[in-house]
């Protein structure tokens, strides 16, 4: 049964949400980011230990957040600017922060690389954004990030094979990962031991292909947002 979550009077009225890894996290009409539950490996953004957040609680250092994104183990912020913030864990580069950062941050520190930006969305080890040129980014983990033949991306790299199209929104799941353009196709790729990426075929895909309905015989998708 769902429960009444009551965030603190100062907060403002609850405008945004994500759901993660074992945690919650609430952008609020102040622009003000508060988060409840797994702490572990700081990906609740508190930087003062690993203890569980039992209730909600404002995410220090960070402010005029728009919209919030939650992985597994990590978690990425955007502001009103177009900034980026990425904060948890980052031993396969999903916040973005180069190669020299370290394996885990416990405070948000702002990702370089992603300027301009529009949407967000993580997963397991996996961030991805979407800027106003409506290029589609990615950093993280090379079952995820969509560039083949790369080991871990550890700054926001435009995905290759969508380079061309206009990104409208995107997902990350536990090992998969999708998108839509702006003429109403939808790509995916990754893990695809349960059909997950709708090809037909369980084959693994580190690039994107496009998802073709069985009975569709040119290259528009079937599928719009």
């Amino acid at each position: 049964m769902p429960f009444l979550v009551a965030l603190p009077k100062e907060a403002g009225e609850p405008l945004t949400i994500s759901a993660g890894g074992y945690f919650s996290a609430c952008v609020t009409s102040l622009g003000q980011l508060y988060t409840f539950g797994s702490n572990a490996h700081h990906r609740a953004g508190h930087p003062e230990n690993d203890d569980d957040i039992k209730l909600p609680r404002l995410v220090p250092g960070i402010k005029g957040v728009v919209k919030v994104a939650c992985g597994d183990w990590h978690m990425i912020a955007l502001t009103g600017t177009g900034q980026c913030y990425g904060v948890g864990y980052n031993k396969l580069g999903a916040l973005g922060l180069g190669p020299t950062a370290p394996g885990e941050c416990s405070s948000f520190m702002l990702i370089p690389g992603a300027k301009d930006i529009e949407f967000i969305c993580a997963g397991q080890n996996i961030s991805m954004f979407i800027d106003k040129a409506q290029r589609l980014l990615s950093a993280g983990s090379p079952v995820l990030h969509g560039n083949a033949d790369k080991g871990n991306q550890a700054v926001p790299t435009a995905i290759a094979t969508l380079a061309d199209k206009k990104i409208i929104y995107a997902a990350c799941g536990y090992a998969h990962c999708a998108a839509v353009d702006s003429d109403g196709r939808l790509y995916t790729w990754g893990t695809n031991v349960f059909f997950q990426l709708g090809h037909g075929d369980n084959v693994n895909s580190v690039e994107s292909n496009l998802v073709r309905h069985r009975n569709q015989s040119n290259s528009r998708s079937w599928w719009k947002p």
